[in-house]
């Protein structure tokens, strides 16, 4: 009876709703992008980002190493990004808190935009977590320029670098290719193995992604090699705006 208990704990899936919530419009127009036009670039914003990186994700679980980079290179973006977030916010604070006669309490929004997020993976909830950091200091940033604590061409410039670095985020998987490869393919350079090193250009895997000693944080484990696993959908978004 115990056993049969154990089994029906392993088997449930814990289900939950994670309501996420912007105010500055910066922020807010990234959570779509904007889709390519003739003559308009397209943009990468969180919902597209989210269905990318789950087909990367899907194949990092194939034992995938080229997958395996691309989540790194993920990564190192998003801790670059979250310490530029730490110290501006820290540089932003101190000049709402310069005037100790001066008591500067938070912005606020009438409508603030909400999401309900239900990502395929812990990336895309690092980078909305991330968005909110940014939303943040974007809106303190406005506040501190419209009430004279910096100059207004400062708080501009540094909205500017805060949105470009959040799009380079959403970037990251841009360029990536859907192929069916293992790391035992590569060890044997058989067809699979010089199909991937075509699709990806050449691209060089250093040594302890190949080896498996190195995967991501937020990497996940790997499974059974199922070529229908490793086979990804279009690219769909998942979040919806309350």
């Amino acid at each position: 009876m115990q056993k049969e208990k154990a089994k029906k704990r392993e088997n449930t899936s814990i289900k939950s709703e994670t309501i996420i919530t912007f105010r500055s419009h910066q922020v807010i127009n990234m959570v779509r992008g904007r889709k390519k036009k003739p003559g308009v670039e397209q943009i990468t914003g969180l919902l597209v980002f989210g269905g990318l990186v789950r087909q990367v994700f899907q194949q990092s679980k194939g034992d995938n190493p080229y997958a395996d980079l691309y989540l790194l290179t993920c990564e190192e973006k998003m801790d670059k990004l979250r310490l530029f977030l730490r110290s501006e916010t820290i540089s932003v604070e101190a000049s709402l808190m310069s005037n100790k006669y001066v008591t500067v309490n938070e912005a606020t929004v009438e409508e603030p935009y909400a999401l309900t997020a239900a990502f395929a993976t812990p990336y895309a909830y690092q980078v909305a977590y991330l968005m909110v950091q940014a939303d943040d200091l974007i809106c303190r940033l406005v506040q501190a320029s419209h009430i004279a604590m910096i100059p207004k061409k400062e708080a501009d410039a540094k909205i500017r670098s805060i949105c470009k670095r959040l799009r380079s985020v959403f970037a990251s998987f841009n360029s990536w290719k859907s192929v069916v490869v293992t790391r035992s393919d590569i060890e044997l350079n058989n067809q699979r193995a010089k199909k991937a090193s075509e699709v990806f250009g050449g691209l060089v895997i250093p040594a302890e992604i190949l080896s498996g000693d190195l995967r991501g944080e937020y990497a996940p484990d790997l499974t059974a090699n199922d070529e229908d696993s490793l086979v990804t959908e279009d690219v769909e978004e998942e979040a919806v705006v309350i």
